[in-house]
């Protein structure tokens, strides 16, 4: 009987414990949520503005991004080691030219996921819509250019034990700190703390230029279909600034929940 008893109060105790914990985990997940939809909604405040705001918004982070590239790049590039000898190899030695050149072709399509978001804001451009070609030409031309320079980047100034950038980057997963990032180890050490944070400043504004770009392309392709009846009449719903809150909003919901399933 007494082992009965413990027996129960264990079973009582361990329940209790669970239900404490689910209590206190759906607690957690409550505050976590409406802490990450209030910052969702301060962050994403662009994407609810004017059409005129949203474009001001969307040139000045442009701007700050190539600037940033730039000023890196000028004093990173100009402080290389051995100059134009600090780029070679032009290629890893241990594979086939071609073979890498085809690599990065098959991979390059994926650098450029997001453009054609140019293309689902098409009803509110207030020119001729046959100049969405050379916007997306010109975007596409600016961002290879910004790829490249920061590729380049990367491999100008490496830690002086190693003779080449490729047995610098063979060895990364040895390294902590800036040292295991080659592009931010570089401008480190060319700038110091103060390249850092102009670099800190240039992703800052890569990342919000395209996640505002792809909320807004998605946002508006969402109130086309829903205005073409394919999607609920809900999503076809503007503002008082005239753009698809609606839209935004349930995008904004869709995106949040992805983060917790991992």
């Amino acid at each position: 009987m007494l082992l009965l008893c413990r027996l129960s109060q264990d079973i009582f105790s361990a329940i209790l414990f669970k239900s404490v914990i689910s209590i206190q985990s759906q607690i957690l997940m409550f505050i976590l949520l409406k802490f990450s939809c209030q910052s969702s909604r301060l962050l994403f405040a662009p994407c609810f503005v004017s059409a005129e705001k949203m474009k001001l918004i969307q040139i000045f982070l442009a701007c700050l991004l190539f600037a940033g590239i730039l000023i890196c790049a000028c004093d990173t590039l100009s402080s290389a080691q051995n100059g134009l000898e600090t780029f070679k190899p032009k290629y890893f030695p241990a594979d086939s030219e071609i073979s890498q050149i085809l690599g990065i072709i098959m991979l390059a399509p994926w650098a450029f996921v997001g453009f054609e978001s140019v293309s689902h804001s098409v009803e509110e451009f207030n020119f001729d819509v046959k100049k969405s070609f050379s916007i997306m030409a010109a975007a596409l031309i600016s961002s290879t250019f910004a790829y490249i320079i920061l590729a380049e980047m990367s491999i100008s100034i490496i830690p002086s034990r190693f003779d080449t950038w490729v047995n610098y980057i063979l060895n990364l997963n040895e390294f902590v700190g800036y040292e295991k990032l080659p592009t931010a180890y570089a401008i480190y050490m060319a700038m110091g703390d103060f390249g850092i944070k102009i670099l800190g400043a240039t992703i800052f504004a890569g990342v919000m230029t395209g996640l505002i770009g792809n909320y807004i392309g998605v946002s508006r392709l969402l109130y086309s279909m829903a205005k073409d009846n394919l999607l609920p009449k809900f999503l076809s719903k503007l503002n008082s600034n005239h753009v698809p809150g609606n839209a935004i909003i349930f995008v904004m919901v869709i995106s949040l929940a992805i983060p917790f399933f991992g």
